[in-house]
């Protein structure tokens, strides 16, 4: 077994937002379908073989916050790296580095909504080769 020719170099949260509804009664619906919008952005160095990535992941809806248990916006951006092996970076930075980046915020999720007094939110693998 060998390394992979594409790397995380390291990570940071750089933005989180919770919002808690506090009269949301989960005894009272039956299944809570999990809305989630996840917004993708990166920088390409080609030259040296270097790439920054920011994922962006909003969880149910803001502006509808009654009809959901909590709103959560968190923001995590990472560094990644790759060798010459690499043809199409700009792939690996579009959908190899968001899938690497989310389970970073997936343990963030579960916290949260614990802490909130909600069961564990265990969010659902996104496929980012889709739109």
């Amino acid at each position: 077994m060998k390394n992979s020719d594409f790397q995380i170099e390291g990570q940071r949260l750089v933005a989180s937002e919770f919002l808690l509804n506090k009269d949301f009664k989960f005894e009272e619906v039956k299944t809570i379908e999990i809305v989630y919008k996840p917004n993708v952005r990166y920088k390409l160095d080609s030259v040296n073989k270097r790439g920054l990535v920011n994922l962006e992941l909003k969880i149910f809806d803001r502006e509808e916050i009654l009809k959901y248990p909590f709103f959560i916006r968190l923001e995590i951006e990472g560094s990644f790296r790759w060798n010459e092996n690499i043809n199409n970076p700009e792939n690996y930075l579009k959908i190899n580095a968001p899938a690497i980046l989310l389970s970073y915020l997936r343990s963030i999720i579960i916290q949260l909504t614990v802490m909130a007094g909600h069961p564990p939110l265990n969010l659902p693998l996104i496929n980012f080769t889709t739109e």
